[in-house]
């Protein structure tokens, strides 16, 4: 198996952090884990329903995993890369890779995160867009989870600081949600952004 297909396989394997790479010795050695047994990975410090997918990862996932990543012109990072945020990487509870779509390069520039109520006030959405629009022009990457109401506010303004903004997701990239964001999601992309997820 294929560095890539390893990093697939790691991305995919349930409740996987971080910290359980490092607790495994596997820092910096994550792809060796792939292929491993699962009474080995259990005695590692693995959680069970990853030891048991890492010791025998579905080939034909992972395929369809790689596919997509060539189709949508997509990235995984893996936490071991240069371009894994160092930040989150510093997290025991951050995932082990990250899918983005568009400029992955934007998630190592200096950053603020806006983030905030699905209703908020007329006030409440003018003000993040605003504070959004001048942060952005300043040269800050703004970060948000393109969630109807603050989140899009945030990001809007981003845009109109003609800054660029990442849009972290709670879902897959493979579908935006929510659908009322999908054009936002392509401007953020066209600006030079990124969207941003662990699924």
């Amino acid at each position: 198996m294929d560095e890539t297909a390893c990093w697939l396989a790691l991305a995919r394997a349930p409740g996987l952090h971080v910290g359980h790479l490092q607790e495994a010795g596997a820092a910096g050695a994550a792809a060796r884990l792939v292929g491993q047994s699962a009474r080995e990975l259990l005695g590692r410090g693995i959680p069970a329903a990853a030891a048991q997918w890492l010791a025998r990862p579905d080939r034909s996932v992972l395929q369809s995993d790689r596919q997509w990543l060539g189709s949508a012109g997509a990235q995984l990072i893996g936490c071991e890369s240069e371009r894994f945020p160092p930040l989150l990487g510093q997290s025991a509870s951050a995932p082990v890779a990250l899918y983005v779509l568009g400029r992955a390069e934007t998630l190592l520039s200096a950053q603020l995160a806006i983030v905030g109520s699905r209703n908020p006030t007329a006030g409440g959405a003018r003000t993040a867009r605003e504070f959004a629009e001048f942060l952005a022009s300043a040269g800050l990457v703004i970060t948000s989870g393109l969630a109807l109401g603050i989140d899009a506010s945030a990001h809007e303004g981003a845009l109109a600081g003609r800054g660029v903004t990442v849009a972290v997701l709670g879902c897959g990239l493979d579908e935006v949600y929510p659908p009322e964001n999908r054009g936002l999601a392509a401007r953020i992309l066209s600006q030079g952004g990124a969207l941003l997820s662990e699924f």
